[in-house]
């Protein structure tokens, strides 16, 4: 039993001193652990520091309209750094089409064509590319969000008959180092609402 106890008692005390020498080191060089721990964190959650920071959730909403509900999760932090990002919810209705609130989204997402994309009955796409963000100054180089895109449209019945679902329905994605956008948009033949569905991941505030 000692064999095994002692080298592994070992090993932990070696890493522990090891971490150790390595903060003091940083305090006595850099004046700051603080910075130490802080990209760290930014390591563990896989977010770039360079990435703009994710856009409150409000800039998602559709405009006019009617929420029916809202939440938020849980999240974790270190020093700042968010380690396990905060999943948020909404969900409402508007009077405005199908398409028109598919091409809202569409357009929000930067995919290249919003109109074939809300007439889309079956299918799937995807886009990505980089977003420039204007700097406050001139000289500052102007932030970039990295995205990728995907929407998915189901509207037909199974079978090879072609017929079309009493029900629209699309999912449109968007996916970056700082958050994820997953909106759901659907309605019904006769229906005089169309329904959205808003889930929101904040990587980086």
């Amino acid at each position: 039993m000692k064999k095994v106890v002692v080298p592994a008692v070992g090993c932990v005390l070696c890493a522990v001193l090891g971490i150790g020498l390595g903060m003091y080191l940083q305090w006595k060089w850099f004046g700051s652990v603080d910075v130490m721990v802080r990209e760290m964190a930014g390591s563990f959650a896989m977010v770039d520091s360079n990435e703009p920071a994710a856009p409150p959730i409000d800039q998602w909403q559709y405009p006019g309209i009617t929420l029916l509900g809202s939440g938020s999760g849980l999240k974790s932090e270190i020093n700042g750094t968010i380690v396990w990002p905060q999943c948020s919810y909404q969900f409402g209705t508007t009077p405005d089409s199908f398409q028109d609130v598919v091409r809202f989204y569409a357009e929000r997402m930067e995919f290249e064509n919003p109109a074939d994309i809300a007439d889309s009955l079956r299918g799937a796409g995807t886009a990505s590319g980089v977003h420039a963000v204007a700097g406050e100054v001139a000289e500052v180089p102007a932030p970039a969000t990295t995205y990728d895109n995907l929407f998915l449209a189901d509207n037909f019945q199974p079978g090879g008959e072609g017929l079309e679902r009493p029900l629209r329905s699309q999912c449109l994605i968007r996916r970056t180092k700082s958050y994820d956008a997953v909106v759901h948009v659907t309605r019904a033949t006769m229906e005089e609402h169309t329904h959205i569905i808003l889930i929101y991941t904040v990587r980086k505030e």
